[in-house]
């Protein structure tokens, strides 16, 4: 416990919340030292049978202001699913929504505020990942579409080492590969490849073998 005592820190969790997600309500799983933490304006709607499996630190609504800001919304449909296995951290704002029988796999990183993520299906990210604000993140068109061979949904997955820009979308079927960047404003329809840097609507690959520090 002595990690979360720092007293700027203290002050913006929701210790109520806190202690009722993590020993009393029977929905979060803890694993080794890992601990859900609400911070003030996080609010969970986990239904009948979903649940949320932590092995390490799962910050929900962090802001880095004194005042509290806008809020977070997590809502979990029957049997719904979310596994975190490294620490990870998302900003205000963030809304989240899984359907029945989705789930969520998260590494370890971030998202910066307003992250969007509607999971149907199956949506992975990996390890040491960076989403920047506004970014949506779907595995699924919500309406069915008729044509032969139509999916409507499609597990989405975003390798390691990932950097995603402010008010990308990523879409259905998609796999991001390690090392990737993509850029402010794109559209990603199609797999990614491992250290490149996509851009524009849709995205495309702009440059081939990049690098880069979080």
């Amino acid at each position: 416990m002595r990690r979360f005592l720092n007293l700027t820190r203290f002050f913006k969790i929701n210790w109520f919340a806190f202690l009722w997600l993590n020993f009393l309500s029977g929905k979060i799983k803890r694993g080794g030292k890992g601990f859900l933490v609400p911070c003030w304006g996080a609010q969970f709607k986990i239904s009948q049978g979903a649940s949320i499996n932590v092995a390490a630190e799962f910050t929900v609504n962090h802001f880095e202001t004194s005042r509290r800001v806008a809020g977070a919304s997590f809502v979990m449909a029957k049997n719904a699913r979310i596994e975190v296995s490294g620490n990870f951290s998302m900003l205000y704002g963030a809304d989240v929504k899984i359907f029945e029988g989705g789930q969520l796999i998260l590494g370890s990183g971030y998202t910066n505020a307003g992250i969007q993520i509607r999971c149907s299906k199956s949506i992975r990210i990996g390890n040491n990942v960076a989403i920047a604000k506004d970014v949506v993140i779907m595995d699924s068109d919500a309406h069915e579409i008729n044509y032969e061979g139509y999916e409507m949904s499609k597990e989405v997955c975003i390798e390691d080492n990932v950097w995603i820009g402010t008010r990308a979308m990523i879409l259905k079927g998609v796999t991001i590969g390690e090392g990737s960047m993509v850029a402010a404003g794109a559209v990603v329809i199609k797999d990614v490849p491992p250290h490149s840097l996509v851009a524009g609507v849709p995205a495309k690959v702009i440059k081939s073998n990049i690098g880069f520090k979080i």
